[in-house]
């Protein structure tokens, strides 16, 4: 008998991440995080060696927004195509403020310009029938770039990074999150 896979293991057990125990450790502390799904997280791995090893996981190159995203994004695309009906994408914007966080140097503007952070776009897929969550499609992070309050209508519409080029604008961070 088989036993049944748990989050971790269907959303990031296939996660290229340079080495099969960062695989592991992604697994183990996705499925800790279920657990406790809101709060900071220290309130989701309340065991400081756990909390440690996430540190540490997403300090490596290798494990990036991208390679955590891509596993998921494969995981949720092939739920999708097992589905007999139509799949409702939904998308939505938020802005992800890291202001007071000053060891995280390459942020954008968020809000008025005060503010720091990346905005982001997230594509979540649902079944319409049961109203489950399949997963998330895909998630883009941008960053806004810093400009001067006193740039004009003209200057802005000007800048190069109002392009309309699906890249410009978009990152992925090197490490983990931020």
């Amino acid at each position: 008998m088989t036993q049944a896979k748990s989050f971790g293991e269907m959303n990031f057990g296939h996660a290229e991440l340079g080495d099969k125990r960062r695989t592991k450790r992604l697994v183990k502390l996705a499925d800790q995080m279920c657990l406790r799904p809101g709060g900071s997280l220290p309130q989701k791995l309340r065991s400081p060696a756990d909390l440690h090893a996430f540190y540490r996981l997403m300090d490596k190159d290798d494990v990036t927004h991208e390679a955590i995203l891509d596993a998921h994004r494969q995981a949720t695309l092939q739920r999708m195509k097992e589905l007999e009906g139509p799949v409702l994408v939904l998308h939505d914007t938020t802005e992800l403020e890291y202001t007071k966080r000053k060891s995280l140097t390459k942020l954008g503007q968020i809000g008025n310009g005060n503010r720091r952070g990346y905005i982001t776009h997230n594509s979540l897929a649902v079944d319409p029938e049961t109203k489950d969550v399949i997963g998330l499609c895909n998630q883009v992070l941008h960053r806004r770039p810093k400009v001067s309050k006193s740039e004009t209508r003209a200057q802005r519409n000007k800048r190069q990074s109002r392009g309309r080029s699906a890249d410009r604008g978009c990152v992925r961070p090197r490490r983990g999150y931020g």
